[in-house]
């Protein structure tokens, strides 16, 4: 499944000639493009000439850029979390990892819904460890311990209520 953008052969040169470094006076350098189609670019900010800016040009107009899902690759790109932008064979390798896992996620669902659910009014099976017909090992009843806690005072200790004095200053 090949979802390249298509782009004409008139802008695959334009974009071409827009990404050359070493044209005069030249701000703006074209980097690459997702498979939605948009573009992505690098240019000289005025304000920090020593640093590459980086902005992504959407190719249609969204109302709202909370919604916009951008490929991660792209995004780490703009956040100057990786130097190089990625290749056109590395988002679509992305793509195929998310449908195989999408189509692996669906089954797995499938497979869970298919369990039939116990019953809230059907009491629980004791889990016995050995044969079936061997009957569930009931805990022993806990003994009441008299073991005094506070050892060194000998069980006459009695809490008090405690209040810290003021500090004076």
């Amino acid at each position: 499944m090949d979802r390249r953008p298509n782009i004409s052969t008139f802008r695959h040169y334009y974009y071409k000639w827009r990404a050359l470094r070493n044209v005069p006076f030249r701000k703006k350098f074209f980097v690459g493009f997702d498979l939605d189609g948009n573009t992505f670019w690098e240019f000289y900010s005025d304000l920090n000439p020593g640093r590459m800016r980086r902005l992504v040009e959407l190719r249609r107009s969204i109302p709202s850029y909370v919604d916009y899902k951008m490929p991660p690759q792209w995004n780490q790109w703009l956040r100057a979390v990786r130097p190089d932008p990625p290749t056109m064979e590395e988002l679509m390798a992305e793509e195929q990892r998310l449908n195989t896992l999408s189509r692996r996620v669906a089954a797995a669902d499938a497979r869970w819904k298919s369990i039939p659910l116990r019953n809230a009014a059907e009491p629980a099976q004791p889990v016995t460890a050995g044969p079936p017909e061997a009957k569930p090992v009931e805990a022993p009843a806990r003994a009441e311990t008299t073991k005094d806690v506070h050892g060194s005072l000998g069980g006459q200790f009695e809490h008090e209520e405690w209040r810290s004095k003021p500090v004076r200053r």
